[in-house]
């Protein structure tokens, strides 16, 4: 009963449509997803796929290092989250340069 109250609470929910052509990435060990019924006047296609949490973590490290525009050899010694402050800072640094 705890689950269902917790999968049903409007709080615990966010919904959204799909564009034809888009993809969509759940994690399925932190999301409960397909509560409502598929439209009739559409289909889905299911495409599944496993990413180790090593190959993650090392594509995440990657677009972190772009994103920061540092240069790789700085982003070594980096940890996941020091590279992701980084990427933020360059992400704001650009919204605020004229």
């Amino acid at each position: 009963m705890l689950l269902h109250s917790k999968l049903y609470d409007p709080a615990n929910q966010q919904r959204f449509l799909l564009k034809e052509g888009t993809a969509a990435i759940f994690n399925n060990h932190r999301v409960s997803h397909g509560r409502d019924d598929i439209h009739p006047s559409t289909d889905r296609t299911l495409l599944l796929g496993f990413i180790g949490a090593d190959m993650w973590n090392t594509r995440w490290r990657v677009l972190h290092g772009e994103k920061s525009g540092l240069e790789e050899k700085w982003l070594y010694g980096c940890s996941n989250e020091q590279l992701e402050i980084l990427a933020d800072r360059k992400e704001r640094q650009a919204k605020f340069s004229f």
